[in-house]
């Protein structure tokens, strides 16, 4: 039986004056066990409760590969059904294209949200089924969809900016002018804003058909200023 290491570390750093012999180190007691016997004095004592955390460990990986492949599923089956009403929606751009492309579009962006409302495509539906039911004219159901596109689109700064134009558009259609205003001049003060160019043409319009001539002009002014060689620019000098 050999000597623990941390007895023979005490043995010399102690400089025993005593000098002890071979004998009597062989018969005296081993205070310290190694690592391993450890581990191995644990997983006998415990041997039930190993066996049972090994169990769920198993059934964890069990679950997360479960819900992963589910995950993967719904993603697949949301993506091919988004593929379709995408093609759906080109078509209606296409000369002589069927006149039920729109509605097609319509109906299969609508399952992709309903059926795989989980799916990644689902999200991207949104803004997709909005357009459509704008172009039908049903202005409230258009904003609803692109609201709710943007809380799933928070914190991305172009999408907000997108929708929002997209929403004082809607706002527009049904002439409510004031709330069209209100949600353009959120764009169009930011000032690091990637859409604040058009956000600010759009606005100086928007004053016009609000009868409010004199914030059209200040609009404008401000618009040339900021973006001179803008495509804009002429039909704004034109304006004032």
């Amino acid at each position: 039986m050999h000597i623990g290491l941390l007895g023979a570390i005490n043995i010399c750093g102690e400089k025993m004056a005593k000098k002890v012999s071979r004998k009597e180190l062989l018969k005296s007691p081993d205070e310290f066990i190694t690592l391993s016997e450890r581990i191995v004095n644990f997983a006998k004592e415990n041997q039930r409760l190993l066996q049972l955390c090994g169990l769920v460990i198993a059934a964890v990986f069990v679950l997360y590969l479960a819900v992963n492949g589910y995950f993967s599923h719904i993603n697949n089956k949301g993506q091919h059904l988004y593929n379709q009403a995408y093609n759906a929606l080109s078509q209606e751009f296409d000369p002589g294209a069927e006149s039920k492309s729109l509605e097609n579009a319509e109906k299969f962006f609508t399952r992709v949200i309903d059926e795989y409302g989980m799916s990644k495509a689902a999200r991207l539906a949104l803004p997709q089924l909005a357009y459509i039911k704008f172009r039908n004219g049903k202005y409230d159901e258009a904003i609803g969809l692109y609201k709710k596109f943007m809380k799933k689109a928070s914190g991305h700064r172009e999408y907000e900016a997108m929708t929002s134009i997209a929403i004082a558009a809607c706002y527009e259609s049904k002439n409510d002018i004031d709330e069209a205003i209100g949600v353009i001049e959120g764009v169009s003060s930011d000032q690091e804003g990637p859409f604040r160019e058009i956000a600010m043409f759009n606005l100086s319009r928007l004053y016009r058909l609000g009868n409010s001539p004199e914030k059209e002009k200040e609009a404008l002014k401000q618009f040339i200023e900021e973006f001179s060689g803008s495509p804009f620019a002429q039909m704004a000098k034109a304006r004032l």
